[in-house]
């Protein structure tokens, strides 16, 4: 069980369950981390893959534009939105 406020889990949870696949509930945890330190960069980033998985773009470009704004040197991050601008354009 995960301490209410722990942000870091919830992330790291919410990545494991990106990478299994279980988009659903990774979305529950990584907007948890959000809502509890909405200065968490890499929860942005990891959500921003469920977005891109689901086709909504514009989502995703926000929440890299938000992760990379908190922690410029997200490379993954980086070379993400450089994709998703490229595949919308």
């Amino acid at each position: 069980m995960i301490k209410p406020d722990y942000v870091k889990a919830y992330n790291n949870r919410g990545a494991i369950l990106l990478s299994l696949g279980r988009d659903n509930e990774a979305l529950e945890d990584l907007n948890k981390a959000i809502q509890l330190d909405p200065s968490f960069a890499e929860a942005y980033s990891n959500r921003s893959v469920i977005y891109l998985r689901r086709h909504q773009y514009e989502l995703a470009l926000a929440d890299l534009n938000n992760a990379l704004e908190l922690q410029p040197n997200l490379t993954n991050a980086r070379a993400r939105r450089t994709y998703i601008q490229q595949l919308t354009q």
